[in-house]
């Protein structure tokens, strides 16, 4: 084998290693969730888990926690928020007049939860917000 051979067989097997690499520097993801009971009309969040898993299972903790057994995840989110926007009616009617959301900031968390109540509920400046965050 000639000198060049050896140095193009180098050279490809330096860019494959090199391409095959992961990032140097890839931030942690962190995972949250949002649980509800529907019956209870109550909610509970989590944040800063390393799996999705893990994240929901902290929130059916917590909404069980407060003596519900009928949670169940309604949103996750990773690196970001999640939201809920909640209608002070929902005591009233017997029903939950609720939306769930994600986004990278409050805002667009907020927004997505809006987005998500269901049709004919009124202005969503009546609603109650709440958000949780995960942290860098």
């Amino acid at each position: 084998m000639s000198n060049k051979s050896i140095a193009a067989a180098a050279l490809s097997v330096s860019a494959a290693a090199l391409l095959a690499a992961p990032p140097a520097s890839a931030d942690p993801v962190n995972w949250g969730a949002v649980s509800l009971s529907a019956w209870g009309n109550v909610y509970a969040m989590s944040v800063n888990h390393p799996t999705e898993a893990d994240a929901i299972r902290a929130a059916d903790r917590a909404c069980k926690g407060q003596g519900i057994i009928d949670c169940r995840t309604m949103v996750t989110f990773s690196n970001g928020c999640g939201a809920v926007v909640t209608s002070p009616l929902a005591i009233v009617a017997g029903f939950p007049i609720v939306g769930f959301g994600k986004g990278a900031s409050p805002g667009e968390a907020y927004a997505d939860a809006t987005r998500n109540l269901p049709t004919g509920t009124g202005s969503a400046g009546s609603f109650n917000r709440e958000h949780a965050c995960n942290q860098p």
